[in-house]
């Protein structure tokens, strides 16, 4: 007996330190079903849901299901956007028992996060009043090679059901039907709506406004407002109306019927599907799948949600200020790559828009985390106009080094060069740069597409002469050489014709004066020889009578003062001539 004491002991012994060897999975996922309100003869969707715990990950769901089935009956179980992708059977539903069961796998990685999508149950509300939802039999399965059950809590949920809204009036009066009236098919004629126009469409406005065209001999109507597409109209209006406001039109989809009394007889009913959703998507959350902070400019996201009415349309997804990606609901928003982004801190904002036009946002963070920059190694400061403009540096091996040039608004050139096995890499400008003050940046850009920050920015100069500049400019500035070329030759043009025009005239001007000087002469000649002979005149009559001593002084003085006039006359012509 000792000895098999001794031995249970050391048995019990041996599963301690065993079971202390086992790895343990703390449980804190979770099971629920989300919140959601419906009417009678409506039809509602409500969202299985799953969780799991912080810093845990599952790659097993199985959940059995238990519902009220006089008051709900499971028209059907909607995969599309569940977590699980491989399923272990066939989602599976009884609504003689009200039993539904759900039983599937998450592949490695498993899933992690919270208010993942197993499945979506689709009823018709029978009745009216509260429907529990219930877990049984449920387990959620670590993805840890174990097979670790780590499901913590199953909580139930109770939908609130009321019964079919009818439509409001302040003086009704309703009257059995005729005898021997007949119901024709639906939609017998026409009911229009301004508020309400499309039938297939949601609309999250509940006051609507509503007419039809009845035939003159229309007596009285009956209205009613169901979510029932046959159900008999009953608040009647007589004299017959042709338009009804309606301000409280119920969630979800209903049928205004309307029929007209014509000869005593109750006539063809028409009828109109309104579609009314008012509430927003279902609050969701974004999660990073691999953690928000890392190198990846490209970060993964993950993010999920239901309406329980109309249905989620599209998301937007927006990093910071960026421009707005519209996502569709079900093929894109699971996984999710957001653009490229540069390396710090930003804000990813994801907007879920339901059919109606309700939209719920929310917001999260992440960080990308930048590689090294690359370092400049060698370079010119100053560099003579048409060298090429070269740079060397030292980076990651085998990655990208993008190089911006520029001067301010004018001119910015990119080029992207190459590191080798050593990290080493050079890059000689494509294009040449005109004469000025440059500015040049760097980047690394790995072969994970992940980005460096900027460096700081090396200045530089082109340098060019007075020749060089001038013939550049003259070079990039066509137009104005042309204009300049033709001021030019047209200046030489006036200069050298002007010249000619002043030699001819200088060379006219001297004959001109040498015939000047040669007509003074022969004037001067024939006006002294004139004078000599009226002078010899007046010396003739002396002889006869004698002179006065005023006519001899004047032939004395005019004969000098003649000479005189003649001496002036050619040193002004011989002075002229000289100028000239």
């Amino acid at each position: 007996m000792d000895m098999l004491n001794g031995v249970r002991n050391a048995f019990l012994l041996a599963l301690v330190l065993c079971s202390a060897l086992i790895p343990h999975t703390s449980k804190a996922a979770t099971l629920s079903f989300s919140s959601v309100s419906g009417t009678v003869g409506n039809s509602i969707s409500v969202p299985v849901l799953v969780s799991a715990g912080s810093g845990e990950s599952l790659n097993a769901v199985s959940a059995n299901i238990s519902y009220p089935a006089d008051k709900l009956t499971l028209t059907s179980i909607n995969k599309t956007g569940s977590v699980i992708t491989l399923w272990a059977q066939e989602p599976t539903f009884s609504n003689t028992n009200g039993t539904a069961a759900l039983e599937g796998i998450v592949p490695n990685p498993g899933f992690s996060g919270s208010n993942g999508r197993v499945a979506t149950l689709v009823f018709t509300v029978k009745a009216a009043g509260d429907a529990t939802l219930s877990f049984s039999s449920s387990s959620i399965l670590a993805n840890d090679g174990l097979g670790t059950d780590i499901l913590k809590s199953a909580t139930p949920r109770t939908l609130s059901l009321t019964a079919a809204a009818t439509v409001p009036t302040a003086t009704p009066t309703t009257e059995k039907p005729v005898s021997g009236s007949t119901d024709l098919e639906p939609s017998a004629f026409p009911i229009h709506s301004t508020t309400h126009p499309d039938q297939n469409a949601w609309y999250n406005e509940r006051s609507g406004a509503f007419s039809w065209d009845l035939p003159n001999g229309a007596q009285a109507v009956r209205l009613i407002l169901s979510p029932s597409r046959t159900a008999t109209p009953s608040v009647v209006y007589e004299p017959a109306i042709r338009e009804k406001a309606i301000d409280a039109l119920p969630e979800g989809i209903s049928y205004l019927r309307v029929q007209y009394k014509e000869g005593g007889v109750w006539k063809g009913i028409a009828t109109y599907k309104i579609q009314i959703d008012t509430a927003a998507p279902e609050a969701f959350q974004i999660t990073f799948p691999h953690g928000d902070t890392g190198i990846n400019p490209q970060p993964i996201i993950l993010f999920n949600t239901i309406d329980g009415l109309s249905g989620i349309e599209r998301y937007d997804v927006r990093v910071g200020e960026g421009r707005i990606l519209a996502t569709a609901a079900s093929a894109d928003s699971n996984p999710y790559t957001l653009p490229l982004q540069e390396p710090g801190p930003h804000v990813v904002l994801v907007t879920a828009y339901d059919r109606a036009g309700n939209s719920r946002t929310v917001t999260d963070t992440f960080m990308v985390e930048g590689i090294d920059a690359p370092k400049v190694t060698q370079y010119e400061e100053v560099i003579d106009y048409g060298d090429l403009v070269k740079f060397r540096g030292l980076t990651y091996p085998n990655a990208s080094v993008e190089v911006t040039v520029t001067n301010g608004k004018e001119f910015s050139a990119t080029e992207l060069t190459k590191s080798n096995s050593l990290g080493d890499f050079g890059i000689v400008m494509s294009k040449r740069l005109t004469p000025g003050t440059y500015q040049m940046v760097m980047r690394t850009i790995d072969a994970r597409n992940a980005r460096s920050p900027l460096t700081e920015p090396i200045t530089f100069t082109v340098h060019a002469s007075f020749v060089t500049t001038l013939g550049f400019f003259l070079i990039n500035n066509a137009a104005i050489s042309l204009v300049i070329l033709i001021v030019l030759i047209t200046c030489a043009v006036v200069h050298v014709y002007g010249w000619r025009r002043v030699f001819k005239a200088t060379r006219h001007l001297h004959g001109e004066q040498a015939d000047t000087s040669r007509v003074m002469h022969r004037a001067f000649a024939l006006l002294k020889q004139d004078l000599h002979a009226h002078v010899l005149k007046i010396r003739k009559a002396r002889d006869e009578r004698s002179l006065t001593k005023e006519e001899e002084s004047f032939l004395a003085d005019f004969e000098e003062e003649l000479d005189e006039v003649e001496e002036v006359a050619k040193r002004l012509i011989s002075k002229r001539t000289k100028s000239h």
